[in-house]
């Protein structure tokens, strides 16, 4: 069964990759296979303002960066508090516990320590230090290098696979794009492997910056979460102060290349320092998730447990309490509404200065705002779950929803380069039949599937199995990660 996290998570992760494939599909649709009336129509729908909904489809990646600076602060959080009396993410497991309530008989204290109490607490007995391990330790060095073991067996296989797919069709291919694409990744293949691709003006399989971009967030990740635990008490100042340098050099950079658009996308748009923004507030929505988890164990340790059990059945939230979650939801949504319909992804294409800076702010910042808290209301237990919150979850646990998240990865990497080869035998196709522009809802459809299809295959024969391997590798030198 699904846990609460995998539910929350997994239902994001797979919209966004829909998101992502849905702008695809019509941002390459060929235009010139239509005549010129549907040409025209196709410019209305393109400029029409619910369809700007499609084209910031690009804030899909943002979600993808939010998840993972969530589940990284999380994960290694974890591995490195595994090596000292830490207050977060193990909530100070090792800790003598206050002694309970006299009134509590033996019989409700064996059910406090045997099932409200993780049996984790209960095998943490040896004594650790109270503070964080410098970053010269073995501690350290062995958490990083586990947290880089796992990214790679996950990351570079399918990747690999995905790179080759594109060489080998782009080469067989007769149009002039596949030969340019060629010749690029003839010139620039070792970048990708090297995950500095983002950093050159031409790249072979274009949308790998993405890839490149997270790869890069890991290499600092360990540091930054070692900050965090390190200066517990100043954790979340650390974050909003490296937020604000990434939104500080994303606002630069961006009026810095206003008029220019393929400039934005080159020096600012897939550039580390200005999109690791939204990595760390995914970080700062594990933090708070943490702190709140601590607080719970320590209701745990100090409260009676009939009572305990009754605030967790009935959820007693007050009045106040319930309206500020129920306008918080709704202003989330218009938010959410507001950042992806009048908003633009892109804020070169907007002309007047005005609306240039509030686009910015309103637009991917405030997106990625709406987007942790929408994180934040799924997985929290100290939130008011009216009917509201109910239907969220239910889309976000969805069976449909979680299969597409256990390959989006690969779906993400694998469906431009099937776009592009049925585009172009649809185009072949369209020279000699006429096609009307509602067959593009029929390419999406058929793209999803063939993407979601190959993805899976993908998955199964790359993907899977090296994640097992990697299990397998730990399971084989626990020892060695443990001492």
């Amino acid at each position: 069964m699904k846990s609460k996290i995998i539910i929350g998570l997994d239902g994001f992760r797979a919209l966004a990759c829909l998101w992502v494939v849905v702008l695809h599909v019509w941002a390459l649709y060929p235009q010139d296979t239509l005549d010129d009336e549907e040409k025209i129509l196709y410019s209305n729908i393109s400029t029409s303002v619910p369809f700007n909904f499609v084209y910031n489809g690009s804030y899909g990646v943002d979600i993808f960066f939010i998840l993972s600076g969530y589940l990284i602060m999380s994960i290694l959080g974890k591995e490195l508090a595994h090596h000292y009396t830490s207050q977060l993410f193990l909530f100070g497991a090792n800790k003598k516990r206050k002694q309970t309530s006299t009134r509590q008989d033996p019989e409700k204290t064996a059910l406090l320590t045997n099932e409200i109490v993780p049996n984790f607490y209960q095998e943490r007995t040896k004594e650790l230090p109270t503070t964080i391990p410098p970053l010269y330790s073995l501690a350290f060095l062995k958490s990083s290098l586990k947290f880089y073991i796992r990214r790679i067996f996950r990351i570079l296989p399918s990747y690999s696979a995905s790179l080759l797919i594109y060489y080998l069709l782009a080469s067989n291919i007769a149009y002039k794009y596949s030969r340019i694409e060629v010749r690029i990744c003839d010139d620039k293949i070792w970048t990708n492997f090297l995950f500095i691709q983002n950093f050159y003006s031409f790249i072979c399989m274009s949308w790998s910056w993405s890839i490149a971009v997270e790869m890069q967030m890991y290499l600092i990740s360990p540091l930054i979460v070692w900050l965090v635990l390190r200066f517990e008490r100043f954790a979340h100042l650390t974050l909003i102060g490296f937020s604000l340098i990434s939104m500080g050099s994303y606002i630069g950079l961006t009026y810095g290349h206003d008029a220019n658009a393929s400039e934005w996308m080159e020096y600012v748009y897939i550039r580390p320092y200005s999109r690791i923004f939204a990595y760390l507030i995914g970080m700062q929505v594990a933090l708070v998730i943490a702190q709140q988890r601590l607080k719970a164990q320590r209701d745990i340790e100090d409260k009676e447990i009939e009572f305990r059990e009754e605030e967790d059945q009935n959820q007693n939230f007050t009045t106040f309490q319930k309206v500020r979650d129920l306008l918080l939801r709704v202003l989330a949504i218009l938010v959410f509404l507001f950042s992806t319909i009048i908003c633009s992804a892109d804020p070169t294409q907007v002309d007047d200065p005005t609306l240039f800076a509030l686009n910015i702010f309103f637009g991917r910042f405030f997106f990625t705002f709406v987007i942790a808290y929408m994180m934040y209301d799924s997985l929290s237990d100290q939130v008011w779950k009216e009917p509201l919150h109910k239907i969220s979850v239910w889309i976000l646990s969805s069976h449909l929803l979680f299969w597409i998240a256990q390959v989006s990865y690969e779906m993400y990497l694998l469906h431009p380069t099937l776009l592009k080869n049925i585009y172009h035998g649809y185009k072949n196709i369209a020279d000699e039949i006429s096609f009307s522009i509602w067959v593009y809802f029929v390419f999406l459809l058929l793209i999803i599937i063939a993407s979601f299809v190959f993805s899976c295959i993908l998955y199964i024969l790359v993907g899977k199995p090296f994640l097992n391997l990697s299990d397998l590798i730990f399971r084989k030198t626990s020892n060695f990660w443990k001492n």
